[in-house]
């Protein structure tokens, strides 16, 4: 037996009891993407999870906490100065609106200097004026 045939089986052998690290995302998992691209534009993405729950169509509002670095996303307009969104897709949603990107990234102080897009997975759902709202936490 060669010796790259044994390095081979040897290699093999070992990965029968590894164990590779998690990489799928959870189905379901509910999570908001924003892109600060100069070159590929600014925008927003909900995950199909977030959008299923706050049964999203093509319509939304968005409410910025500063204080709290978190942004609040519903359905209807329950906060009198939230901003009205047109989202478009199937399932995931995608909201372009440059200056909602650039407020958020300045009010929150998110850094794009190595990376032109951010995910943010920590989000909760909570009820108020009998309205499922998402909170997307930014700390």
């Amino acid at each position: 037996m060669s010796e790259n045939k044994k390095s081979i089986d040897s290699l093999f052998e070992a990965l029968m009891t590894a164990e590779a690290p998690d990489l799928a995302a959870p189905v379901g998992k509910y999570s908001m993407g924003i892109v600060n691209s100069k070159s590929n534009g600014r925008r927003l993405t909900l995950s199909k999870s977030i959008a299923d729950k706050l049964k999203i169509d093509d319509e939304l509002f968005a409410m910025p906490a500063e204080g709290e670095n978190k942004l609040v996303i519903t359905k209807t307009k329950v906060f009198p100065n939230s901003v009205k969104l047109t989202a478009c897709g199937e399932g995931k949603k995608t909201i372009y609106c440059g200056p909602l990107v650039e407020l958020l990234t300045k009010m929150f102080n998110l850094d794009f200097s190595k990376h032109v897009s951010q995910t943010y997975s920590n989000v909760s759902f909570e009820e108020f004026k009998n309205e499922q709202v998402a909170v997307i936490s930014f700390s």
